[in-house]
């Protein structure tokens, strides 16, 4: 048996550097849990389906994909530095909350880990969660039962 570690990225998280702090929060999440496995997932929210439809000037779906492939990189280079060998990769289309917890339900995930210092988890996650670690900036913990 192994955690599962969730890391969510929405066009929104493109516009952020990565916390630099990450690195050393994801080096001892993975030493800690030398056997967990690490999904990716994107998120492709409805508003950005709306912003591409209506062919706004200043999102080119071209660039998009660049902005996701660069920010995926970049993150995927992050858990190998750190030592992570099983990474997957998911598509979600939808709200990111809900997309999220689908898949905290589905697939039992035991950590969700946010690069990008998330300011809404506050208002969304105070209901769901109950950590048993502190919550920092950039590691986001759900205990999942």
């Amino acid at each position: 048996m192994y955690d599962q570690i969730l890391i969510p990225i929405t066009v929104r998280s493109f516009n952020h550097e990565i916390n630099p702090a990450c690195v050393a929060e994801l080096k001892r999440l993975v030493l800690g849990r030398p056997n967990a496995t690490f999904k990716l997932l994107y998120i492709f929210e409805p508003r950005d389906c709306r912003w591409l439809a209506a062919g706004l000037p200043n999102l080119d779906p071209d660039c998009l994909l660049n902005m996701a492939a660069h920010q995926l990189t970049i993150i995927e280079q992050l858990l190998e530095d750190a030592g992570v060998q099983k990474i997957t990769h998911q598509l979600a289309v939808g709200n990111q909350y809900l997309a999220i917890s689908q898949l905290i339900q589905e697939e039992k995930f035991t950590l969700v880990v946010e690069p990008w210092q998330p300011k809404w988890r506050h208002r969304f996650w105070q209901h769901f969660i109950h950590p048993k670690q502190k919550i920092t900036n950039n590691l986001l913990i759900l205990n999942v039962q």
